[in-house]
């Protein structure tokens, strides 16, 4: 055929693509297949559940979960096993940079918890918790933020930083923490 000449192929052939592309798309959405049932939504109540249940379906009282203690070596950031020699040591939160150019960090991995926090400008930085394991280098190691302290003081840690504007070091004087700034004397 030489469609250049032959107006009556072009649109032949135009049609037959046409009918194609609509059998397709009809034969395609009406597919029919077993539907999944969707679970019901739970309603939201006030009332408080005296008894929750565990994966296996059976009943736990809650004032017996209330009472128990953690006990052995066990790590409650991460609920991994600790050694004895770091058992009794007080975490350390390291303030760590997250900009491209400061790719790759170093000692994240070592770290129990990491936070990622949105700072000024959009640019994001790490408050990196460390309890079982003592990183041989960490960083880059950035400057306090208030709200940087106020996650970190949740673990009763040493705060590490490189620095901070001056009400910043009254705000985290006010937290009652153990610092260690890199900036300072």
């Amino acid at each position: 055929m030489d469609f250049g000449k032959n107006k009556t192929a072009k649109i032949l052939v135009f049609s037959f693509l046409v009918a194609v592309l609509i059998l397709t798309v009809i034969f395609t959405g009406c597919k029919t297949g077993k539907t999944s049932e969707e679970e019901p939504i739970a309603e939201e109540t006030d009332e408080i559940s005296e008894e929750v249940e565990d994966d296996s379906g059976k009943k736990i009282d809650e004032d017996k979960i209330a009472g128990m203690e953690i006990t052995g070596n066990i790590n409650i950031l991460s609920g991994l096993g600790i050694s004895g020699e770091v058992w009794n040591s007080r975490p350390i939160a390291v303030m760590i940079e997250n900009s491209p150019d400061s790719r790759p960090q170093s000692g994240l991995i070592y770290a129990d918890m990491v936070f990622e926090v949105v700072d000024e400008g959009g640019v994001t930085r790490y408050v990196a918790v460390y309890s079982s394991y003592d990183a041989d280098i960490t960083g880059p190691v950035r400057s306090a933020r208030p709200y940087y302290a106020e996650i970190a003081r949740s673990f009763d840690p040493i705060y590490a930083f490189w620095g901070t504007y001056p009400e910043g070091y009254d705000i985290i004087r006010k937290l009652d923490m153990d610092v260690l700034d890199g900036n300072s004397d």
